[in-house]
């Protein structure tokens, strides 16, 4: 199965490439790490060369995308055990998300919340169960506020 994503703006391509996620194929968003909103958008995956049907929503920033599911989306661990997001910056994402509006909104609601704040990284690491047997090292997201 084949997966990719498509769709980068022109100050998104400038972000990637600016970036230092390629070494060792790891997500930017890594412990210590600060960054800040810079704006919104969406993405596709490609996979097998078949367009999704679903719209990733993405915060922007200067290291990379952050996925919305990155911030709201919990992982099991090897024993059963889900461990979820935390920290203050997804406590203000997880309540926009209650609101009754647009995603456009919503979306727009939390650039401007944190416009002008930093948010440090860190992890959640544990071991997580693979098909076939065994675990892989996982990690969720704790997203402060500074």
């Amino acid at each position: 199965m084949a997966l990719e994503f498509i769709g980068l703006t022109d100050q998104e391509q400038e972000a990637a490439n600016k970036s230092h996620s390629l070494k060792n194929q790891q997500s930017p968003f890594t412990d210590g790490v600060v960054f800040n909103i810079t704006g919104f958008g969406w993405r596709k995956a490609v996979i097998d060369g078949k367009k999704s049907q679903r719209n990733s929503a993405v915060l922007t920033t200067p290291i990379g995308d952050l996925f919305l599911g990155a911030v709201t989306k919990g992982k099991c661990d090897a024993e059963g055990q889900i461990h979820r997001p935390k920290g203050t910056f997804v406590d203000l994402v997880l309540k926009a998300l209650q609101k009754d509006a647009d995603n456009e909104t919503i979306l727009k609601g939390i650039v401007d919340a944190v416009k002008d704040r930093k948010i440090v990284c860190s992890l959640e690491e544990f071991a997580k169960p693979i098909k076939g047997g065994g675990t892989i090292p996982a990690s969720v997201l704790i997203l402060n506020l500074e």
